[in-house]
């Protein structure tokens, strides 16, 4: 064998193979190197000149792609064709956080997988456009070509060590197979921002008391995900009156496997169930009020199948201050102050409100179905003392 004439070209080969092997070449590579953005651009347009860019997906082991990005309406987007073949955009599913390159500048981002059919539509025009194809109105992506917007991320990344709750709950929110009317109902209901405020974290054991249909057990279902468990409750009255289809087709789900389906009244919701770290009530104290319902004993039964340091998460339709229960009734709301008397004096501590449901230009004076804007909404987290 005469090596030292193959040699020169095994060290041009390894040569290429190593520098293929960088982040922006096709081929994977690890941690993108750069100087990290303070701030995101208002107008991502400038994309449009570079044509490719470099992603880096899967946080706890980078893994970084050169990916076609363009802008649609200012916004950025990346896109991957024959997407159900490839690793990243299943590593972007599983974690949403990225960090994206253009030119020497690293962007920290999250990703969220555009699923409706008009804005994919009208994204897509954008990105055939700009490779000067012609566009054909109404033109659909391919299905094995998935688009995904790059947004900041309205929290900045946990340290090291921690859990990064939004991101999880992004991810969850994002999940492909969560069906359309869920998501047709996601601007009202705000379900990244819930998860967040209620702090949930995979592996807890929680519940969903007056569940309904099941938007907000998915969500938990998701966000616990198979080492955690969730409690989906309803009452008789519920199931045969309102969601006696629905409700059993929602948990024949994959994703709601890990729920346990109770019937149940809310007196005692959750006959035997001690040590939960969690549960949510959320636009059904008011029905309550006018159900034949002891709330003193709902409460004070809540109270006891929480952990010590347990929250208690409600939510619902706000009614003017000093209202009365005949408001429930009437509008469908409560007075939260009525709801924070009854809930302290089962031995809960209010911790936390947030305003991610608030909304000022709802006169409150209407039930919510019938208001021509979002409901003005409460937040509240209880804990349970340690």
């Amino acid at each position: 064998m005469q090596l030292p004439r193959v040699l020169p070209l095994l060290v041009v080969m390894a040569s290429i193979a190593l520098l293929a092997l960088g982040p922006c070449s096709r081929i994977p590579g690890g941690s993108l190197t750069g100087e990290v953005a303070a701030e995101l651009p208002d107008d991502w347009s400038f994309v449009d000149l570079l044509g490719t860019c470099a992603l880096e997906t899967r946080p706890s082991d980078p893994h970084s792609v050169t990916v076609t990005c363009y802008s649609h309406q200012g916004e950025l987007y990346v896109g991957a064709t024959g997407a159900p073949d490839k690793r990243w955009p299943r590593y972007v599913l599983d974690d949403a956080r990225v960090r994206y390159r253009a030119d020497e500048t690293i962007y920290e981002l999250v990703a969220t997988r555009v699923d409706d059919p008009a804005r994919r539509t009208a994204v897509f025009g954008s990105r055939q456009a700009l490779r000067g194809a012609e566009a054909e109105p109404g033109l659909q992506a391919p299905e094995d070509y998935w688009i995904f917007h790059l947004g900041p991320r309205t929290v900045a990344a946990a340290p090291p060590g921690s859990f990064d709750i939004r991101a999880l709950a992004e991810r969850v929110v994002a999940a492909p197979d969560r069906s359309a009317e869920d998501r047709d109902m996601d601007a009202r209901r705000r379900p990244v921002e819930l998860l967040v405020f209620a702090g949930v974290e995979p592996g807890m054991q929680v519940a969903d008391l007056a569940a309904g249909a099941g938007y907000t057990t998915e969500l938990l279902a998701r966000a616990v995900g198979p080492d955690g468990l969730v409690h989906g409750q309803n009452t008789q009255r519920t199931i045969e009156r309102y969601v006696g289809d629905s409700w059993p087709a929602r948990l024949d789900k994959d994703a709601l496997v890990n729920v346990v389906r109770t019937d149940s009244e809310l007196e005692s919701p959750l006959p035997g169930v001690r040590d939960l770290d969690l549960v949510t009530l959320v636009f059904f104290y008011h029905d309550t009020l006018y159900m034949d319902v002891d709330r003193d004993a709902m409460n004070a039964a809540i109270f006891r199948v929480l952990r010590p340091g347990g929250a208690f998460v409600v939510v619902d339709h706000s009614a003017k201050p000093g209202s009365g229960e005949e408001v429930a009734t009437t509008l469908h709301r409560v007075d939260e102050q009525l709801v924070r008397t009854e809930v302290e004096a089962a031995g809960f501590r209010l911790v936390a409100e947030a305003d991610f449901m608030r909304n000022p230009d709802d006169p409150r004076e209407q039930p919510f179905f019938k208001l021509d804007v979002p409901t003005d909404a409460f937040v509240h987290r209880y804990v349970k003392p340690e």
